[in-house]
């Protein structure tokens, strides 16, 4: 089994995963995740009536479990609907924006803020604040160019969509994938972060329809 948590694979994103680990900022306390894009297309929505949280937030989900390095205790979730697309994410009886909190047992709390209705472009970053420090990782931009005026400072636009923002990751996770079936490295995403990642997706789901807490 190889899933394809590309978030992993990132370079920001597992450097601040091994940052952590290595005791950078001490014991965890808190994490937020914040992941924003302008949304899939109607022929995409139309075909795909999974959910926001299985089909695009259990990519953050995963990486968060993996860093907290456990699994929620409970978790809940509220969803709204402000897109173009409306109509479409009513008839599937679903959000196009929506923030979850995830408690693990630990006492680690994380926020987590998915919204596809964001024009702004592709916005994908998280903050961890230990007993020690914190780290953050940065939205990525076509370059990092920034210009200044007698008026302004103006920096470069935001990546459009995760094809461009993954673009390094992808080549990343594949080798992982070939060395894996051969024996050199062993496989960095689970069957059990699979399940689990599925587990609180799905939790998440039942909170945002319900309004409840809902404990794993």
């Amino acid at each position: 089994l190889f899933e394809n948590f590309l978030r992993r694979f990132d370079k920001q994103f597992n450097t601040l995963y091994q940052r952590y680990k290595r005791g950078d900022i001490g014991n965890l306390r808190m994490v937020k995740f914040t992941s924003r894009e302008d949304g899939p297309g109607k022929e995409y929505l139309q075909n795909n009536r999974s959910g926001i949280f299985l089909d695009m937030a259990i990519h953050d989900i995963d990486y968060v479990c993996w860093l907290v390095g456990e699994r929620p205790s409970s978790v809940c979730a509220f969803g709204s609907i402000s897109s173009d697309n409306s109509a479409l994410y009513r008839s599937a009886d679903d959000f196009d924006c929506v923030t979850a909190i995830l408690n693990f047992p630990s006492g680690v709390m994380a926020n987590m803020e998915d919204t596809r209705a964001a024009r702004i472009g592709y916005e994908q970053k998280v903050e961890v604040l230990g007993t020690k420090g914190l780290i953050q990782t940065r939205n990525m931009k076509a370059s990092e160019l920034y210009s200044i005026t007698q008026n302004s400072c103006q920096s470069e636009a935001l990546l459009r969509s995760s094809e461009e923002r993954y673009v390094d990751s992808f080549p990343t996770e594949l080798n992982h994938f070939i060395n894996s079936i051969e024996g050199k490295e062993e496989n960095l995403v689970s069957a059990e972060s699979c399940i689990i990642a599925m587990e609180v997706s799905e939790a998440l789901s039942e909170s945002l329809k319900t309004g409840s807490i809902v404990r794993l």
